[in-house]
């Protein structure tokens, strides 16, 4: 029988919002075993992602401390995830708030995708592990997160592959 993960609600783990907490963090991120695992749904993820989004950290403290411990090329992953964040900030700076938007035309036009929170994806059925579980019937924590910077981008390709398979359902 297969090994199912608890929700995610279930094993959220809490931040306290220190720099006593976000150092210790930090201290215990294994960049190897986040390139190895980060993708699956019991992967070594880092959980500092509060810690840069309120400051706490800054990309550079990140870098720094975790390449001191583990020198890490500029081709790991981890580099490369700190790039990405670095890159959205960037991209958040000039374009502010219209970032949310579409930025270049799309395979269907704007109007085909609906700005709510499809059914499925409230209620954990949507059949995609990594949602299903982060919804895990417990949405209120999901919903306080905006829409447009949770699985916006897989939900419109699910919903292009739905349309053109003829199975589109109302999302």
């Amino acid at each position: 029988m297969p090994l199912r993960p608890k929700p995610l609600h279930t094993v959220m783990h809490s931040f306290e919002p220190t720099l006593q907490a976000a150092h210790a963090r930090l201290a215990a991120v294994q960049p190897a075993a986040y390139a190895r695992t980060r993708n699956a749904l019991d992967g070594a993820v880092t959980r500092l992602s509060p810690y840069l989004t309120h400051g706490l950290l800054s990309l550079r403290d990140v870098y720094e401390a975790l390449n001191a411990r583990h020198p890490l090329d500029a081709q790991h992953k981890f580099v490369f995830e700190l790039g990405w964040r670095a890159y959205y900030r960037h991209v958040w700076a000039h374009l502010g708030e219209s970032l949310h938007q579409s930025i270049h035309p799309g395979l269907l036009p704007d109007d085909a995708y609906k700005p709510e929170v499809p059914a499925d994806v409230l209620e954990a059925r949507t059949g995609i592990p990594a949602i299903d579980l982060a919804v895990g019937g417990g949405h209120q924590q999901y919903q306080a997160l905006p829409f447009q910077r949770r699985q916006r981008g897989h939900l419109r390709a699910r919903t292009v592959a739905q349309h053109r398979h003829g199975d589109r359902q109302e999302l």
